[in-house]
């Protein structure tokens, strides 16, 4: 017999996309017909976000984890507290240095409460699609 995937796990992916993917969109435009703001810290953020938090993060796990035959990987996989740490703090470090800077370099220089909070809420909705696109 074939494996099949349930209806009731179809529609859960299904609402867990509506809810990290459109949700934070929605509350993008209607923040920007709201408060007339522009999305560009929104997208620039999101963009820093996927390059730190999916890419960098990503190739300092390879190399740093490997395909656990290094004495280093070996070690933390042997201690799952040490690995929730490095885990934790690899993706906090790379996560809020993409966040420091676009506010230093894009943000800072617009001087408006809307483009930081726009900023951050790109930054919310990335690591909601980023949640849903690992499981």
């Amino acid at each position: 017999m074939a494996d099949t995937i349930s209806v009731s796990i179809i529609i859960t992916f299904a609402a867990e996309l509506l809810f990290s993917l459109a949700l934070p969109i929605l509350a993008l435009v209607i923040w920007k017909k709201k408060e007339g703001t522009e999305l560009r810290p929104a997208w620039i953020s999101a963009a820093a976000y996927f390059v730190f938090g999916m890419v960098l993060e990503q190739l300092i796990n390879a190399a740093v984890l490997g395909t656990g035959s290094s004495a280093v990987s070996a070690f933390l996989l042997g201690h799952p507290w040490l690995y929730a740490v490095y885990g934790g703090l690899s993706a906090g470090i790379l996560e809020e240095t993409a966040r420091f800077l676009v506010y230093r370099t894009w943000a800072a220089k617009t001087l408006l409460r809307s483009a930081s909070a726009s900023a951050g809420s790109s930054a919310s909705w990335c690591w909601a699609s980023r949640c849903s696109l690992r499981s």
